[in-house]
């Protein structure tokens, strides 16, 4: 009677899987200390910003349109080239 070969397919697997988990609490604890540490990515709040957190939460279409007219389109670009600049030095 031939006796089968056992495969380490079902181990490697097992280890795979095991590694992954491993991996994946390890990142988890990292992200929960860089949050308890305040390394949040830096924002910095505008007059547009401020502008448009203070809109009108209605859904008039008048309410809309005051909103609409109060926002200032023509200086979006204005960081732009910061921003560019900032990515150069990277």
């Amino acid at each position: 009677m031939p006796q089968e070969e056992k495969s380490g397919i079902g181990a490697t697997i097992g280890a795979i899987i095991v590694i992954v988990i491993i991996v994946l609490g390890g990142l988890y604890v990292w992200g929960g200390k860089l949050l308890q540490n305040g390394d949040s990515p830096a924002t910095t709040e505008d007059s547009q910003m401020t502008d448009l957190s203070s809109q009108n939460p209605s859904d008039e279409v008048s309410d809309i349109s005051k909103d609409l007219e109060a926002v200032d389109l023509n200086n979006l670009d204005a960081g732009i080239n910061e921003a560019g600049s900032g990515l150069d030095s990277i």
